[in-house]
């Protein structure tokens, strides 16, 4: 930290400690939503580092150690997470203090947020709380912590065992009424018994802490750093998908004049870890698609921004800007379209259109890749493609809830199938495509095209997109933290090759665990903020084997109270349906048999549950 200030109140050493942080940028509320799990200092012996406390009193980390546990807990008077962990700490600490456990208060408040010492006073968490000074920045430089709600916990020895949240129940973008996941009480229980924690660290969201030295001093490779040379292709990479002419974007970002517009706003998502956006929990799995920023990239960015941007070479590229609406993935081997501009006259389910396209193919055709490109992407909310023909609809696939071909959302348009896979295309079939429009009261639509991609059939077998979900379900009004489960038994064994998961505005949260036949679980894909906003189709970055018997279970957290600012009708219950009012649950995922299931895996669906 650039700069440490302290203020002390109270007496005693032995219960509660504070400390206070003052960050060089004076302001503590920045929020961590999600981030990467930390583990520096795990297994070893943190660093005694100094205090000094009432009356100028001096004291040290070594003077608490040798007699039983020890947690450390920042604190942050000015950070509303930080805040409402005050009665769950201190309901923690007179509940462990009987059996040895010792709690340490670092409070990281900014020293020009308010009285410190009234405001000391007023912050209920620790009875015997003591605010300290550090001297020095010894605890910040050996552990790091990222955020104001961080907690780490060291045995008697000193040796940290476990860093991260106190547990899952406050964000900045979720509070729910108990915790799912009670990771330090879990880990203090571990401990005393002599056990490793079940989860030794955690993301805190909360409050960022602001180092001076995040990225590390500049090398020689990092001052030539410009636009033409290193970040232009970078911002392709990763920023264009989205921030491109006919992206979901709200603006581009693929000229230098883009990014140098928006200076301090891309500094502070890059920093921040906010943007490129990854849903997925980072402590469950590898994504050979995972959108984020590696550290390197992160790194060249930072440097780049604080030097002032050097564009480099004067000259434009011929290729800065591209092509208006370009094909993410190449020139498609054919292009199927939607007419336009049409009249659209919208079914009972408002927003939505449905159209046939004939393939007209004379062969089966394997497909790698399926774009789906509306002419007005911001118009679009999402799109579906099943294999359907107009004479003969399949309702036992009701209309999205199984028999996905492919898809398009804000983050996913569909793109190309996981690497050595491949779908079927019969010859003479037709597609059925789905779309949701964002304004269904506005009548004339313009065309969306679908970009198919040919390949070779696939040695390992065809990709099929399967559906764990659930109809039987209902969410109460006001109802903050409702969990619904849904499972899906393998009648053969085979690989999943990707993830999809589908809820509507009140869906928060979202997990697949796999349950082999012998009752080992294990947790494939966790979401712990689902946005609707933003769905991409999630890719492992190598095939997850299924044994034949084993339950993919799917479960999905809801917020039907008016704290959800998505919440339609916080009023009233929901259940299943195909509305915004609605909700559903439904894991998509990639599937390739091991060979051709017994008996098909259908379900009966009625006519109105039409669902996407």
């Amino acid at each position: 930290m650039r700069t440490f200030t302290g203020f002390v109140l109270g007496a005693g050493l032995v219960s509660g400690i504070w400390l206070v942080a003052h960050r060089s940028d004076g302001t503590a509320v920045e929020p961590a939503l999600e981030g990467p799990v930390v583990t520096t200092g795990l297994g070893q012996v943190v660093a005694d580092f100094p205090w000094r406390g009432p009356g100028d009193r001096e004291g040290r980390l070594a003077d608490l150690l040798g007699r039983g546990p020890v947690v450390l807990a920042l604190r942050d008077r000015s950070c509303p997470v930080s805040l409402r962990y005050s009665a769950t700490l201190r309901a923690m600490e007179e509940r462990f203090s009987d059996v040895g456990v010792r709690f340490v208060y670092l409070d990281a408040t900014p020293s020009d947020v308010g009285d410190p010492n009234a405001a000391v006073l007023e912050d209920p968490v620790a009875p015997t709380g003591t605010l300290v000074r550090p001297l020095g920045d010894g605890f910040f430089r050996a552990l790091r912590p990222v955020t104001t709600t961080e907690v780490f916990l060291l045995d008697a020895a000193g040796i940290l065992r476990y860093r991260g949240a106190v547990d899952d129940r406050f964000g900045f973008d979720f509070s729910r009424q108990a915790p799912r996941s009670r990771h330090l009480e879990e880990a203090i229980v571990a401990v005393m018994a002599n056990r490793a924690p079940p989860r030794p660290a955690t993301f805190a969201p909360g409050c960022y802490l602001f180092y001076g030295d995040e990225i590390g001093p500049p090398t020689d490779e990092d001052s030539a750093v410009t636009w033409a040379t290193t970040m232009r292709p970078i911002v392709r990479e990763r920023c264009g998908a989205c921030h491109r002419d006919g992206g979901t974007a709200p603006f581009q970002l693929t000229r230098y004049e883009d990014l140098a517009s928006r200076e301090e706003e891309i500094h502070r998502m890059v920093s921040l870890d906010r943007m490129p956006p990854w849903p997925a929990s980072p402590h469950v799995g590898r994504w050979a698609n995972d959108a984020r920023l590696t550290v390197r990239e992160k790194a060249l960015f930072l440097h780049w921004l604080s030097a002032g941007m050097p564009r480099g070479s004067t000259e434009r590229p011929p290729d800065e800007r591209p092509p208006v609406a370009a094909w993410l993935h190449g020139e498609p081997d054919t292009v199927l379209s939607t007419a336009g501009p049409r009249t659209v006259s919208l079914g009972w389910i408002a927003g939505y259109e449905t159209v046939y396209l004939p393939t007209r193919f004379d062969s089966d055709r394997w497909v790698t890749g399926v774009e789906i490109r509306p002419a007005e992407p911001g118009s679009v909310v999402e799109a579906v493609i099943l294999l359907e023909s107009p004479d003969t609809p399949d309702e036992e696939r009701s209309r999205g809830l199984e028999g996905l071909f492919a898809g398009f959302a804000p983050g996913h348009n569909g793109g190309l199938f996981p690497e050595g896979t491949a779908k079927r295309i019969p010859a003479g079939a037709w597609l059925k495509l789905r779309i949701r429009y964002r304004n269904p009261a506005l009548p004339t639509r313009q065309p969306v095209q679908l970009g198919l991609h040919f390949g070779p059939a696939p040695s390992g077998g065809e990709l099929e997109t399967r559906s764990v979900y659930t109809r039987e379900f209902m969410i109460p009004a006001g109802a903050s933290n409702h969990a619904v489960t849904a499972e899906y038994r393998f009648r053969e064994s085979g690989h999943i090759h990707s993830f999809s998961p589908h809820m509507h505005l009140r869906g928060t949260a979202i997990r697949y665990t796999l349950e082999d036949p012998d009752g080992h679980e294990e947790i494939l894909l966790d979401i712990p903020r689902y946005y609707f906003q933003f769905r991409p189709t999630y890719v492992p970055e190598a095939p997850i084997p299924v044994r034949a018997g084993s339950t993919l279970r799917v479960t999905g957290w809801y917020d039907n109270s008016e704290a959800n600012p998505e919440n339609p009708d916080p009023s009233a219950p929901a259940s299943f349906g195909g509305g915004f009012s609605d909700d559903l649950l439904v894991g998509y995922f990639g599937f390739v048999p091991a060979r051709a299931p017994d008996v098909p895996a259908r379900t009966m669906i009625d006519e109105h549950d039409q669902v996407f």
